[in-house]
C-alpha cells in the first residue's frame, strides 16, 4: 500500500471533518477504531471477498446488523477516497449475503392497551420527566429531540411543537464525553409537530408558569442527561409492570398507533421527520395479526 490503512483513515476523517456533524464524525471515528482498522491489515482485504468475510465474521460474533451496516458505509467511503487519492480506477463493491441475522432489527413497542395505560399514569403523575415521556408518546419525537426541547419551542397558539435541535453526547475521539446541542438528525427532522388533546391542555397550563429558555425535561437552564433519563424511564416502566421496551420504542409505539388509526404513510413520515416514506415503512410499519385479519375481511366484504 502507498500508505498504511490507519494513515488513510486519518486522512479520511480529516477530509470529512468540515462536512459532517460532530456526532457523525465521532461515530465514524469509533467504527474505524473499533471494527475496521483492527480487522483489515492488508490492501488485499479491501475487496468484495474481503468485505464479505468481514461481514460473516462480525455476524458470527453477534455484532448487530445496524452496526455492520454503518461499517459497510464507512468502508465504502474509505475505499473510494483511497482510489481517488491513488489515481486508481473506480470499481463498484456490491454486497450480497443472506441469513436471519441480516434482517432489519425489530424495534419493540407498547401495544394499544399498554400505551393507553402509560399515558394515563403519566398524566396523573405529572412532573417534568413524565411530561417528556408523554410528549414522546403523543408526538413520536426522538429522545435527543425531547431532551433539547425548551418552552419557547412550544407554540400553544399555533398548537405546534417546533423541533429545531437535539442533544447528543460524543463517544470516542478527542472530544469523547462532550455533550453537544445541535441540529436534529437530518434536514427533514427540522419540523413542526401538531399538539392535540390532553397534551395540549397540559402544555398550555405549564407554559404559563415557565420561562421560555427552560428545558422541559430537566426543568432547568441545561438539558437533562440522556443516560440518566433512559435509566429513569427503565425504572418507571419496571415499576408499572410494562414490558421491557427501550426508550426509542416510545417513538415506535406512536408510529404504530398512527398506522392502526389509518394515518397515511406520507403524513406519518413528515410527523416523524423521516427523509423518505421507505424509512417509515421499513422501521415502523409492522402490521400485527389483527391488522392483517381486518385487511383480509375488508377485501372479502368487497367481493
Amino acid at each position: 500500500m502507498k500508505n498504511c490503512l490507519s494513515d488513510d483513515a486519518a486522512a479520511f476523517l480529516a477530509q470529512k471533518q468540515q462536512l459532517l456533524k460532530p456526532s457523525s464524525l465521532s461515530l465514524y471515528s469509533n467504527i474505524l477504531r473499533i471494527y475496521i482498522l483492527p480487522y483489515f491489515r492488508s490492501e488485499s482485504q479491501l475487496c468484495q471477498a474481503g468485505i464479505e468475510e468481514f461481514i460473516s465474521d462480525k455476524l458470527a460474533e453477534g455484532l448487530s446488523f445496524s452496526t455492520i451496516q454503518i461499517c459497510i458505509v464507512v468502508l465504502k467511503m474509505l475505499i473510494r477516497q483511497r482510489w481517488i487519492s491513488q489515481g486508481l480506477p473506480m470499481a463498484e463493491i456490491k454486497l450480497r449475503w443472506s441469513g436471519p441475522a441480516c434482517n432489519s432489527e425489530h424495534i419493540s413497542s407498547l401495544n394499544r392497551q399498554q400505551h393507553k395505560e402509560f399515558c394515563a399514569y403519566l398524566t396523573s403523575h405529572m412532573d417534568s420527566r413524565n411530561l417528556g415521556l408523554l410528549i414522546c408518546l403523543c408526538t413520536g419525537m426522538r429522545q435527543g429531540e425531547v431532551i433539547g426541547l425548551q418552552w419557547k419551542d412550544v407554540d400553544t397558539e399555533g398548537r405546534l411543537i417546533h423541533v429545531r435541535k437535539t442533544v447528543q453526547r460524543l463517544y470516542g475521539g478527542e472530544n469523547s464525553g462532550e455533550r453537544i446541542i445541535g441540529l436534529p438528525k437530518t434536514s427533514t427532522s427540522i419540523r413542526d409537530v401538531p399538539i392535540t388533546g390532553k397534551l395540549m391542555r397540559i402544555l398550555k397550563a405549564y407554559k404559563r408558569m415557565m420561562h421560555p429558555e427552560t428545558y422541559i425535561v430537566s426543568n432547568a437552564d441545561d438539558p437533562a442527561e440522556a443516560r440518566s433519563y433512559r435509566a429513569y424511564y427503565g425504572r418507571l416502566t419496571k415499576k408499572l409492570g410494562l414490558p421491557k421496551v427501550r426508550f426509542h420504542g416510545l417513538r415506535h409505539s406512536f408510529a404504530t398507533r398512527c398506522v392502526e388509526s389509518g394515518c397515511d404513510y406520507k403524513t406519518l413520515s413528515a410527523i416523524l421527520g423521516h427523509a423518505s416514506i421507505r424509512t417509515t415503512m421499513d422501521l415502523y410499519v409492522h402490521p400485527d395479526n389483527e391488522q392483517k385479519r381486518r385487511c383480509i375481511e375488508k377485501m372479502l366484504r368487497s367481493l
